[in-house]
């Protein structure tokens, strides 16, 4: 038995696990080859375009959008907005071919959600923030098929492209939303580079009534009186893996504890009739040892995504506000408080990016906010609207590089 175990061990952790780390970019055994760093860039720009296919097809058969949303039979409504603006502009002939289309796939991968949703009881508003839209030319492309706000009209000064602008461009897209679609119960933002996930509105849905909205004493459900202001969709994969923060340690020791409970229950199955209590602590300690070795070397991330089968195992935790406004959701009561706040003079870090201005908001009324894992959407900007710099081309293949995806 104990030789099996052995071999288990090796075949596992020495063979099975480094090839399948192949294909688990944030797993420490994942080797990033010379060959991999130098067309890792070109692949994710392959990825890219075949999405963009994708949707171009979509749109192709698709329907006018911006149409005022039936509500009838509706218990949560939600109105979102898709901020945008230009990424970059290169020296070819067609410049259409240059820009990465990135505002497409979002919301075709948003309307194709929102038509699991009874009645399209959503609204999908695009709000451009570029200083000369007409040369947004993805943004002049679906225009015949959403609600859109524009901030600057045919401005001709010239916008700067920096973060204390960035926060007042998300600012204003939010409260022309709001003055808009206040009735509703919440307002959804993303950046024109996320990806929403299968189910995304079933599973907002889900969280929102039973993990948010509700708890749970003494066998009823109570409405829960808890003030917070946002709750964020998506969280950078590389800051996601296990480290010392408190809710991360007791993920650990829970894995942990099922490790040891399986180990256990093999234990009695191996020993029907005869059972040692050694025997059973042996199993117990392999299982748990086992289990913890394996999900740390798959890496976090990796492990989040099996999370994913159904939204009650999804992990809602209190958000610190690090990191990225990729996808957030916001009781639409505090949309206007929280617009106003970093429009004021008052913001301290409104010149450091939008999720650091809207932390300052939440430290400062002593508010809560919330974070979803596994991420409920996915960032495709390799190419920032901020700088010409682009992000680790590597990570961003990581749920492409999914073995079961």
């Amino acid at each position: 038995m104990k030789c099996n175990v052995a071999f288990l061990w090796f075949i596992s952790f020495l063979v099975i696990l480094p090839l399948l780390a192949q294909k688990w970019v944030f797993s420490p055994l994942f080797f990033s080859t010379q060959r991999l760093r130098d067309m890792a860039a070109d692949l994710v720009d392959d990825y890219n375009h075949l999405r963009y296919l994708e949707a171009e097809k979509f749109f192709q058969n698709f329907g006018r959008a911006d149409e005022e949303p039936s509500h009838e039979g509706e218990s949560k409504d939600f109105a979102v907005v898709v901020i945008t603006r230009k990424r970059f502009v290169c020296n070819e002939a067609d410049e259409f071919d240059c820009e990465p289309h990135y505002l497409q796939q979002t919301l075709a991968a948003l309307h194709r959600e929102r038509k699991l949703v009874p009645a399209h009881s959503i609204p999908i508003i695009v709000c451009n923030v570029d200083s000369h839209w007409e040369g947004h030319l993805d943004f002049v492309e679906i225009l015949k098929f959403f609600p859109i706000i524009m901030r600057y009209e045919n401005k001709e000064d010239f916008i700067p492209s920096n973060k204390k602008q960035e926060t007042s461009d998300y600012a204003f897209c939010l409260e022309e939303v709001w003055k808009r679609y206040q009735r509703f119960n919440y307002l959804i933002a993303f950046e024109d580079d996320a990806i929403v996930f299968d189910n995304f509105f079933h599973t907002i849905n889900s969280i929102l009534k039973y993990r948010i909205e509700t708890r749970t004493a003494r066998g009823e459900k109570h409405t829960n009186e808890l003030r917070w202001c946002w709750m964020k969709l998506y969280f950078p994969e590389f800051w996601s893996g296990f480290g010392w923060d408190a809710n991360r340690l007791w993920e650990l020791f829970w894995i942990f504890v099922a490790g040891g409970m399986i180990g256990t229950i093999l234990a009695f199955l191996a020993q029907m009739f005869k059972r040692s209590k050694i025997f059973v602590f042996w199993w117990a300690c392999n299982g748990a040892l086992y289990l913890l070795l394996l999900v740390f070397f798959m890496g976090r991330p990796t492990w989040l995504e099996i999370r994913r089968i159904h939204e009650f195992l999804m992990q809602v935790t209190t958000d610190s506000g690090c990191c990225s406004t990729v996808g957030v959701i916001y009781p639409m009561d505090e949309v206007p408080k929280i617009v106003g706040y970093l429009q004021s003079s008052i913001c301290r870090r409104c010149s450091s990016g939008v999720d650091l201005a809207i932390r300052d908001y939440k430290d400062k009324f002593k508010m809560l906010g919330f974070l979803v894992q596994p991420n409920l959407a996915r960032h495709i900007g390799l190419h920032s609207t901020v700088s010409a710099d682009y992000k680790d081309p590597i990570q961003m293949l990581f749920y492409d590089f999914l073995s079961w995806r």
